[in-house]
């Protein structure tokens, strides 16, 4: 098989980036292999530039129904190039598109359905093809089937109360840690910037001369 041409519609009509939605064609993969906090900044910005909200909220939710599928450094041991040998995006978007996760007929900048996506690129003489993935993966410990997930849930999870809300990359970090008990220290002074420990004067004056309090030596 061949790679497509590019859509028509988007010579003919001249559409732009803009022109090319965001929704569905970016989050579920992000969150089937555990993703990266950059995502929650960059894909964001991207789409407010075409007139597209998405927000912590949505990759929140969507986390809670998108299996994690991948194990790649670093919710795993795999570098990216032990990913695509094990089947990469490909097998991973044709896992989501078959268990109803994807929206197969979302335009992209290469081709007018996902499903064309699902396809890897090989060498047959000097000519490049298109062929269909293997229909399992190649090593079920970097990327396994949606039937039998690393995870129920993706990568994402907000994380709030009152000290603040941050967005939180769940997939690497053990579940028994998920939960931490732990003794702190609270600071009326925003501004500062010690960190408490053993001699530390609180009294100390602040300015060009000011001297860091000493940290007790650590040993064994």
């Amino acid at each position: 098989a061949r790679w497509p041409p590019c859509p028509a519609s988007i010579l003919n009509q001249k559409i732009t980036p803009k022109g090319i939605p965001l929704e569905s064609a970016k989050r579920h993969p992000a969150l089937a292999t555990g993703g990266s906090t950059n995502h929650l900044i960059h894909l964001p910005a991207i789409a407010r530039s075409a007139g597209v909200i998405i927000d912590w909220e949505d990759f929140d939710r969507l986390s809670r129904v998108i299996p994690l599928i991948a194990r790649v450094y670093p919710n795993g041991t795999a570098d990216v190039n032990g990913f695509e040998d094990a089947g990469g995006p490909t097998f991973v978007i044709r896992e989501l598109l078959d268990g109803g996760l994807m929206h197969a007929d979302t335009l992209t900048a290469g081709a007018a359905s996902m499903t064309h996506y699902t396809r890897q690129p090989e060498m047959a003489g000097n000519e490049l093809v298109w062929r269909e993935h293997d229909q399992h993966s190649r090593d079920p410990s970097i990327i396994a089937s949606r039937a039998s997930p690393f995870s129920a849930e993706g990568g994402f999870r907000i994380l709030s109360g009152n000290l603040g809300r941050a967005c939180i990359k769940v997939s690497a970090v053990a579940r028994e840690h998920w939960t931490i008990e732990a003794p702190c220290r609270v600071f009326s002074d925003a501004g500062a910037e010690f960190i408490v420990s053993p001699g530390f004067d609180p009294g100390a004056r602040r300015g060009s001369d000011r001297q860091r309090p000493a940290f007790p030596s650590r040993r064994g």
